[in-house]
């Protein structure tokens, strides 16, 4: 583009703010947004740059984090894909088009994204004056549009509704994504039937060689026919390789639609429900999931796709040999039958051999995750032994599957010669009558078999389908659970919290067979106030601090921020405004400057550093090969010394800068620089923002305003620190 770049006007080139949102908030977005760079996140490919520039053009509200957490994990270089899945996840829908050269596009759909013939990314857009104006994504700068647009392809944007945002749960969730698949699915059919139009002409083609060109013995008429003929598989293979396209689309899409379903589903259900099944169990579950794709790929669909037009060829061989079609109406009732007969058993045999299965993979995630200790205590016999057995009862249950499936496949094959052996005597018979030609008894034989063909392979994959049927049946209860994000909208409203919190006779128990983890407790904590928490193990502290950030709901009682109760506290707002520092510091695949801005995805690399000092953390990090760009993975996380994930627990607390700030035993994996750091956090913090720190150590208990002294889940004392200590009678030093 040639065009001097376009003078953006103060209204036309601001992001208008969110009314939750603060002015500086807003500033910040909108500068963020026209820098194409937002943490770590730097707009350094085509379509990264044309997305932040859509954004600009559309005047987007929204927050900072919320446009971050929409960004893929390394997101620096997008493509259209990942571009499309953002906009989603920001509300916004996308509707490709294709447009022809030099066409003028509706200002009304403006901005939207253009990609020319040779796929580059540029954001279109209307100023002020009804000027079109183009922003190519290698030079970053808006420009008049001063030539025609080649031939290419736009995404539409169009904004979702707030109304349509929240998920509602579906009684038969799979049927609903079914459904917004009609039109494909429609198309497919359309293709189907056309298939079926052409499968006939090669029995009709095979009748009138047989009836007209060798009874005539004039070779002169087969030329037309094969012309004809060739011009129907032409068209057929076209249409193949049209809906065989549209079927992997249709996979495909279907499998992403499931999996981040699936994934947003089981984040946004309570803790509880989570934490009562194994971690295994849940994995087991997920890749049961995976397996949906399958309905769209290999034999089924296809089958299911046929099956309907069956009545063309029974239409059709009732014109050419008028009872014998009661032939293949007879074998369809006969596979419906046997296919009636083995349903039982086949589900029970399914359901136990799944079962096996999921038992099986269960048990290999906890060898895995626990292979060290298994090693650690010479186990590694007895877990080999309990994994042969296992093995043996899968193999077992597989077996006894595969023989109903073998049996399964016996009889259709006998069925399939039952119903060719009547064809042909009947047919001969008919023959002989006159009242059918010899090519149209082979005609009528290639169709029978057209008929059975789909009917015996649904027959052959009954397992199959009985398998998928489970599967969709856990899908939809899943699908069916509320989600603890969608009980109460906040209508994007961000509150300033100021840190107060009162707890008013506040019960609780984790299983309803055991005793109260706390029972009765009641206490209030200022803005601003550090209340620290001591007592034995198993006496409830951490229930506390997991009760404040909403990760539990007390069964008795209430739980308060600010005077508002937490269960009328949208969740993710909620832990969003709180700094948690757990016992244990979870470090995930990727950069160590990733899993800092875990807690605040928008903060400069200049915060970080920062932070990283103030945990004291910073001289190890540059003793890094890559310094916060060293990446970790699965197995280098656990290299990291306890210490050093501890500190990066507490420098993420002084990056998510909450007024709240909740701390579980964060010394207990510090040594002495790590706890003087800690000290001078608490000390910096102490005042400014509210602290409930869950500690045995009487230098940090020190600290505190205030101490709650719990036992048993009762809360036995509150006081000074020096009252509690001493009353402790040193059993914590």
């Amino acid at each position: 583009m040639n065009a001097p770049a376009s003078p953006r006007g103060s209204d036309r080139g601001s992001i208008r703010p969110n009314a939750a949102l603060s002015h500086q908030d807003a500033d910040a977005l909108a500068s963020a947004i026209r820098r194409g760079s937002l943490g770590d996140f730097t707009a350094r490919s085509g379509f990264a740059a044309c997305l932040m520039a859509l954004l600009d053009a559309r005047g987007w509200r929204g927050t900072q984090r919320s446009l971050s957490e929409a960004l893929p994990h390394f997101a620096s270089d997008l493509n259209l894909a990942s571009l499309r899945n953002v906009l989603a996840d920001l509300n916004f829908k996308t509707i490709e088009r294709p447009i022809k050269k030099g066409e003028i596009l509706d200002p009304r759909l403006m901005p939207c994204l253009y990609l020319d013939d040779q796929g580059n990314p540029s954001a279109l857009s209307v100023n002020e004056q009804g000027i079109f104006e183009i922003f190519a994504g290698d030079d970053n700068v808006w420009r008049i549009l001063d030539k025609p647009l080649e031939a290419g392809l736009v995404i539409l944007i169009t904004e979702i509704p707030t109304d349509q945002d929240a998920p509602r749960p579906e009684h038969n969730w799979t049927r609903a994504i079914l459904r917004r698949m009609r039109p494909r699915i429609m198309r497919l059919l359309g293709m189907t039937f056309l298939l079926n139009l052409l499968a006939l002409v090669g029995p009709l083609f095979i009748m009138v060689v047989y009836d007209q060109v060798v009874a005539s013995g004039s070779p002169r008429l087969l030329v037309p026919l094969v012309i004809g003929v060739g011009l129907a598989a032409l068209i057929e293979l076209i249409t193949r390789i049209f809906r065989g396209k549209s079927i992997a689309f249709m996979s495909g899409r279907l499998e992403f639609i499931i999996s981040r379903s699936v994934f947003r589903q089981i984040l946004s259900l309570p803790i509880t429900r989570t934490e009562s099944a194994p971690l295994s169990g849940q994995i087991s579950r997920i890749r049961e999931f995976d397996s949906m794709r399958d309905i769209f790929m290999g034999t089924l669909v296809t089958v299911l796709l046929e099956l309907p037009f069956i009545g063309v060829f029974l239409l059709v061989i009732a014109l050419l040999a008028g009872w014998l079609v009661l032939i293949p109406f007879v074998m369809i009732g006969v596979f419906i039958l046997m296919g009636a007969i083995a349903l039982p058993s086949l589900k029970r045999s399914v359901a136990r051999t799944s079962n096996q299965r999921s038992r099986q993979y269960r048990f290999l995630v906890e060898f895995v995750t626990n292979l060290r200790t298994i090693r650690e205590a010479g186990a590694g016999e007895r877990w080999s032994d309990r994994y042969r057995e296992m093995s043996a009862t899968t193999s077992l249950e597989q077996f006894r599957n595969g023989q109903i499936a073998f049996t399964l496949q016996s009889l259709s094959q006998l069925i399939m010669m039952i119903a060719g052996g009547g064809t042909i005597v009947y047919g001969v018979i008919l023959v002989i009558g006159g009242t059918l030609t010899a090519g149209g008894l082979i005609a009528v034989m290639a169709l029978v078999w057209r008929i059975l063909a789909p009917i015996q392979n649904l027959f052959l994959t009954l397992t199959r389908a009985e398998q998928i049927s489970m599967t969709v049946g856990h899908l939809d209860q899943l699908m069916q659970l509320r989600g603890e994000q969608t009980r109460h909208h906040s209508g994007g409203i961000i509150r300033q919290w100021a840190g107060a919190i009162d707890f008013t006779r506040v019960s609780f128990r984790y299983r309803p067979n055991t005793d109260p983890a706390l029972l009765g407790i009641s206490f209030k904590a200022d803005p601003g106030e550090m209340i620290a928490i001591m007592g034995s193990n198993g006496s409830g502290k951490s229930t506390i601090l997991r009760l404040i950030a909403g990760l539990y709901e007390a069964q008795a009682g209430q739980v308060s921020i600010d005077g508002l109760d937490v269960r009328q506290i949208d969740p993710q707002e909620l832990r969003q405004q709180i700094a948690y520092v757990p016992q244990n510091c979870h470090v995930f695949h990727g950069t160590l400057a990733q899993n800092l801005r875990f807690s605040n995805p928008v903060v400069s690399e200049r915060e970080i550093e920062d932070a990283c000092r103030k945990a004291g953390l910073w001289d190890e990090i540059t003793r890094l090969p890559d310094g916060l760009e060293t990446r970790f993975g699965d197995q280098t996380v656990w290299q990291l010394n306890a210490g050093f994930r501890q500190r990066i627990s507490l420098a993420r607390a002084y990056l998510r800068d909450a007024q709240l700030i909740l701390l579980d035993e964060p010394a207990q994996a510090l040594d002495d620089a790590g706890d003087q750091a800690l000290v001078q956090m608490i000390q910096n913090l102490r005042g400014e923002k509210t602290i409930i720190m869950v500690s045995h150590r009487p230098s940090h208990i020190r600290l505190a305003d205030r101490v709650l002294h719990l036992e048993k889940g009762i809360l036995i004392a509150e006081g000074a620190p020096e009252q509690s200590l001493s009353r402790s009678e040193g059993k914590f030093l």
